[in-house]
């Protein structure tokens, strides 16, 4: 099983200057190269810990990822 919030706490230091920071796209953005194990269903990774793959692919499943929850709350608060 994957250590998901091993990712994310690399984002805690930043939390003192939460007020000039969005840590909610910050927690996304390091959560994005998990999301290949999710999609694969299996513990290998060719493309999201590297950088060309950050920057690829990670843009990428951030992007959907952000734009379906401002759907989906949009939704909801309507």
């Amino acid at each position: 099983m994957l250590f998901t919030f091993a990712h994310p706490t690399i984002i805690l230091p930043c939390y003192k200057q939460a007020h000039l920071f969005l840590m909610t796209v910050f927690i996304i953005a390091s959560m994005s190269p998990i999301f290949e194990y999710f999609i694969r269903m299996a513990v290998e990774s060719d493309v999201s810990h590297h950088i060309i793959g950050i920057l690829l692919f990670g843009f990428a499943i951030n992007s959907l990822y952000c734009f379906s929850l401002i759907l989906h709350y949009s939704r909801s608060l309507n």
